[in-house]
């Protein structure tokens, strides 16, 4: 008679088994998108709002050098 770690053993292993042969529906998506590229796309935009904050933050600096 098979104690109860061992029918929990082997109940894992077929689990596992069937979910290593399992497709998910997001498979096209995630093979379509390289992460690297939004990952750089990303870096992109947040460079340029800091670009914008930084050029905002000048334009203040000058205006305050040419009112005193």
């Amino acid at each position: 008679m098979l104690k109860t770690y061992q029918v929990l053993l082997v109940s894992l292993l077929a689990l596992y088994a069937s979910l290593s042969r399992a497709v998910s529906p997001f498979d096209p998506l995630t093979t379509a998108v390289s992460f690297t590229d939004v990952t750089a796309a990303l870096f992109t935009v947040a460079a340029a709002i800091v670009a914008v904050m930084v050029i905002i933050k000048g334009i203040k600096w000058v205006y305050r050098m040419l009112g005193r």
